[in-house]
């Protein structure tokens, strides 16, 4: 049987864990753009929650969001990126990364 644990964690790793700076990662909490608690003063992410949020299906404006947000993002390999979506939508087939 596979032991499952879910807890929370700490912007600093959710900033680790995704690539993405901690500043933007308190600016996606502060305007809910990522799913978190605040306990007192400090947020915290539920695991559980983020792996959900990281499932979800994303239109190409949000996903575009995001790309932005990340550390060292070649533009042109952003657009390429989209774009490969855009056309697995058309036929209905899966994404590259299987979702």
């Amino acid at each position: 049987m596979v032991k499952y644990y879910d807890g929370f964690i700490k912007p600093i790793d959710a900033s680790r864990y995704l690539g993405i700076p901690l500043s933007e990662i308190y600016a996606m909490l502060d305007a809910g753009e990522l799913p978190g608690v605040k306990l007192g003063n400090r947020w915290r992410i539920r695991i559980s929650a983020l792996e959900r949020w990281l499932d979800e299906e994303v239109s190409k404006e949000e996903l575009s969001k995001l790309a932005k947000r990340l550390k060292n993002v070649d533009p042109k390999k952003l657009e390429e990126l989209l774009g490969e979506r855009e056309r697995e939508d058309r036929k209905g087939g899966p994404h590259p990364q299987g979702g």
